[in-house]
């Protein structure tokens, strides 16, 4: 059985250098992140609410 229904797009919009944040893995005793390098553009790491993110 499918089910499809069709929608509108969304209106466009123009966003002025967006800032995009990853979360890095949670480091656990079964888990820890090593090593991180970029590829292509720098980033900065942050800790945000106890949880390393980039930017």
């Amino acid at each position: 059985m499918s089910y499809v229904e069709e929608i509108s797009p969304l209106e466009e919009v123009n966003l002025e250098q967006p800032e995009w944040r990853i979360a890095l893995p949670s480091e656990t005793t079964r888990q820890k992140v090593r090593h991180i390098e970029f590829i292509g553009l720098p980033f900065i790491e942050e800790i945000i609410a106890g949880q390393r993110s980039t930017i």
